[in-house]
C-alpha cells in the first residue's frame, strides 16, 4: 500500500497527526506541506498479505528546515523539538542523503502461518 496522506487533522488536540509516520512528501505531488498540509501524501509504505499488515516503512525527511516545518504542523514549537530531536536536526544539518527503509513483522507473519484455516476455502 502506497500514497498515505502525510497529516490528518485529530479533532480532540485540536492539530494535526502524522497518518503513518512523518515521511518525506511524494515529490511528484505540487502539494507543499506549508500550503496544503492535508493534501501532502508521503513516501510511506505497508507490505500488505490479504488484509494484515506484514510490515511498513518510509523514505525519510533529510532536510532540517522541512523536518522542523513538519514538527511544528505537528504542534512542537522550535525549542520543544530541538529538546526532543536535537540530534536529529543536527545530523540531517550536515546533508544526510535520501534515505529509508522497512520493518517487518515477524511475528505477524509467523500468525498467519500458523493459521491455515484462515485461508482455506
Amino acid at each position: 500500500m502506497v500514497d498515505f496522506p502525510l497529516l490528518q487533522r485529530d479533532p480532540d488536540a485540536g492539530r494535526y497527526a502524522a497518518v503513518h509516520h512523518p515521511s518525506r512528501r511524494l515529490p511528484t505531488r505540487t502539494s507543499s506541506v506549508s500550503s496544503g498540509p492535508l493534501a501532502v501524501r508521503s513516501q510511506a509504505y505497508d507490505l500488505v498479505l490479504n488484509g494484515t499488515e506484514l510490515g511498513g516503512g518510509s523514505i525519510r525527511i533529510h532536510r532540517p528546515d522541512v523536518q522542523q516545518r513538519v514538527f511544528a504542523l505537528l504542534g512542537m514549537s522550535e525549542s520543544e523539538a530541538h529538546a526532543r530531536f536535537g540530534f536529529l536536526l543536527e545530523a540531517l544539518s550536515f546533508g544526510a542523503p535520501p534515505h529509508g527503509g522497512i520493518a517487518l513483522g515477524l511475528d505477524r507473519l509467523v500468525m498467519l502461518l500458523a493459521a491455515p484455516t484462515r485461508f482455506a476455502k
